[in-house]
């Protein structure tokens, strides 16, 4: 997924296990519920995304645009385990 847009997708529920999204356009993106666990989002624009109840474990969120917007992080599972 590295590079792609997919500005509003909703990838509600999905199993991301492992994946790359690093320089993708994910802005306004729905993550609610998704496994995220060990997800690359370096450098990517997460700016209006949705993280509620998301599965963060092992995340790495470092360089990743719009942090401060998005939405969710305080009801991710393992936010304390994502690396920022």
């Amino acid at each position: 997924f590295s590079g792609v847009r997919a500005r509003d997708t909703d990838f509600t529920q999905a199993i991301l296990m492992f994946s790359r999204f690093t320089g993708a356009d994910l802005r306004g993106a729905k993550f609610n519920k998704a496994d995220l666990s060990m997800v690359d989002f370096s450098g990517a624009d997460l700016t209006d995304a949705d993280f509620s109840e998301a599965d963060l474990d092992g995340a790495i969120l470092a360089g990743a645009k719009g942090l401060e917007t998005v939405k969710g992080l305080e009801t991710a599972v393992n936010f304390d385990k994502a690396r920022r």
